[in-house]
């Protein structure tokens, strides 16, 4: 069984860490680099519905400290790309920026390597895959 997230959300760390980590389970949490530590919520197609409702706090983005924590507990920390862009709509140049900077990100900031990516909303095309 594996277990992922995407995006980096809060919900990941105060709602899923304490069950997984209770199953003793690891995960692996797919971050957007550019919106860590964010201080308010932000989004894209598919979660706007939920920016301003009750479970607001939860989309609220982990720091990279909070992202320490988790990789330190045995959770993997991949990449999600820098701004969570549909990859498949960006030029070469972007598409290297959002690929190659998220995973330099990762690694500068956790201290170890970044192996795994989720391309955001599943998109990818064989030009994307090549250039991953």
């Amino acid at each position: 069984m594996v277990v992922t997230f995407d995006d980096g959300f809060r919900s990941v760390l105060d709602l899923a860490f304490p069950v997984l980590n209770g199953l003793g389970l690891p995960a692996t949490l797919f971050v957007v680099t550019d919106h860590v530590g964010m201080e308010k919520p932000r989004g894209w197609p598919g979660v706007e519905q939920w920016l301003d409702g009750p479970h607001r706090l939860e989309l609220d983005f982990l720091t990279w400290n909070e992202l320490r924590q988790l990789a330190d507990a045995g959770w993997e920390i991949g990449s999600h790309t820098r701004t969570h862009a549909r990859l498949t709509e960006l030029d070469d140049h972007a598409l290297a920026e959002e690929l190659s900077g998220s995973r330099a990100r990762c690694e500068e900031m956790l201290g170890r390597p970044c192996y795994s990516l989720a391309y955001p909303y599943g998109t990818h095309d064989d030009r994307v895959i090549h250039a991953a």
